[in-house]
C-alpha cells in the first residue's frame, strides 16, 4: 500500500511516481473510457458519463481525455 509520504501506484511490481491528484485524475479518465465503451451506456451523453466520474467541465474532459488516451471521447465512442 502506498502512503502519502511516498506517493505512487504499483503496477506490475513497478512503482510509478504519481501524486494523489494525478492518480485520481487517471482513475476518473480510465472510468470514463470504460463507460464510453459499454453498449448499455450508449444512451448517456459523454457529459453525463463524465459527471458520474467527477468531471463536470465538458471542454476540460475532452482535452484531458485526449491527452491521456490519444483519442477524443467522441472518437472513442464512434470506434465502439
Amino acid at each position: 500500500m502506498t502512503s502519502l509520504a511516498e506517493p505512487g501506484i504499483v503496477i506490475g511490481g513497478d512503482r510509478l511516481r504519481l501524486g494523489p491528484v494525478k492518480i485520481v485524475r487517471q482513475v476518473r479518465l480510465d472510468g470514463v473510457r470504460h463507460d464510453l465503451q459499454q453498449p448499455e451506456l450508449a444512451d448517456r451523453t459523454i457529459a453525463e458519463i463524465g459527471a458520474v466520474w467527477g468531471n463536470h467541465d465538458s471542454a476540460w474532459l475532452s482535452r484531458a481525455f485526449k491527452a491521456e488516451h490519444e483519442v477524443t471521447p467522441t472518437d472513442l465512442r464512434r470506434e465502439r
